[in-house]
C-alpha cells in the first residue's frame, strides 16, 4: 500500500476512534446534565465517526453487492442525520434568536435529510450495485450541504472565541472554554477539507483517488482528529498551556 493510502487509512482510523469516543463521552454527559449542546454534538459525532465513516470504508472495499448496498444505505442515512445535527447545533448555540439562522438551519436540515433518504433509496433500487460508487445527485447535495454547515460552524466558532477571549481579562470567561470554541472552529475547517476532494470530484468528474486528494484527505483527517481530541479530551499539559497563555488583565494605576 502506497504511503499516501496509508495516510488516508490512518486518518480514517483516527477520526473514527476519536470522533466516536468523544461522541460517547458527550452523550454520557448529556444524560447527566440534560444539556442540549452536548446531546446534539455527541449524537452527530457518534453517527458520523462511529457509523457513517466505517460504512464508507466498507463501501470502498471489494465487497459483495448486498454488502455494498447495505453500506451505502447506512452511510447515506447516518451522514444526513449527523450533518443535520451540526446545522441544529450551530443555530441553537450561536444564533438562537436570529430568524435568518433559524431559516438557514431549517433549510439545511431539510435538504440533508431529503438527500440522505434519496441516496438510500437509490442504493436499494439501482440495478447495478457497483454503479453506487459513481457520483450522483443525492451524494453531491449531501457533500455541498456538509461544506456549507462546516463553514458556518467554523465562522461562528471563531467569532465566539474572539468574544470570549476579550472577556477573559475581566474574569468573565474561562480560557479553556474560549479555546474549545476555537478548536471546534478548526474541527469544522478540517472536516470541510477532508471531504473537499470528494466534493470537487463529484462536481467536476475528477479523480478522488489522486495523490493530491489522498494528501488533502489524510492531512485534514488527522488534523480534525487532533483538534477534536484537544477540545474534548485535553491532556493536563495542554490545559496548563492554555491557562498560562490566556490573555492577562491589563495592569495600570489610576490617576
Amino acid at each position: 500500500m502506497a504511503a499516501l493510502e496509508l495516510l488516508v487509512l490512518a486518518s480514517a482510523v483516527a477520526f473514527v476512534g476519536v470522533g466516536a469516543g468523544v461522541g460517547v463521552k458527550l452523550l454520557a454527559l448529556a444524560r447527566r446534565t440534560r444539556g442540549f449542546p452536548e446531546l446534539v454534538v455527541g449524537f452527530s459525532l457518534l453517527v458520523l465517526a462511529g457509523v457513517a465513516w466505517p460504512l464508507m470504508l466498507v463501501a470502498r472495499a471489494p465487497v459483495p453487492p448486498a454488502a455494498l448496498r447495505t453500506a451505502y444505505v447506512g452511510a447515506s442515512l447516518t451522514m444526513a442525520l449527523g450533518w443535520a445535527g451540526v446545522f441544529l447545533f450551530t443555530w441553537r448555540v450561536f444564533r438562537p434568536d436570529a430568524g435568518w439562522a433559524r431559516a438557514l438551519a431549517g433549510a439545511g436540515i431539510a435538504v440533508v435529510l431529503a438527500a440522505g433518504l434519496a441516496g438510500a433509496i437509490r442504493a436499494l433500487t439501482l440495478p447495478d450495485a457497483t454503479a453506487l460508487r459513481k457520483p450522483a445527485l443525492p451524494g453531491v447535495v449531501l457533500l455541498l450541504s456538509a461544506q456549507a454547515v462546516y463553514a458556518w460552524t467554523a465562522l461562528e466558532s471563531f467569532r465566539y472565541r474572539t468574544l470570549l477571549r476579550r472577556r477573559i481579562p475581566l474574569g468573565l470567561a474561562d480560557p479553556l472554554v474560549a479555546d474549545r470554541f476555537g478548536l471546534w472552529g478548526w474541527t469544522g475547517l478540517c472536516g470541510a477539507g477532508s471531504i473537499l476532494p470528494a466534493t470537487w470530484a463529484s462536481l467536476t468528474g475528477g479523480d478522488p483517488g489522486s495523490q493530491l486528494s489522498h494528501l488533502v484527505v489524510g492531512v485534514c483527517g488527522l488534523l480534525s482528529s487532533g483538534v477534536l481530541y484537544l477540545a474534548f479530551l485535553p491532556p493536563a499539559a495542554y490545559v496548563r498551556f492554555v491557562r498560562e497563555n490566556a490573555p492577562a488583565a491589563a495592569s495600570g494605576g489610576g490617576p
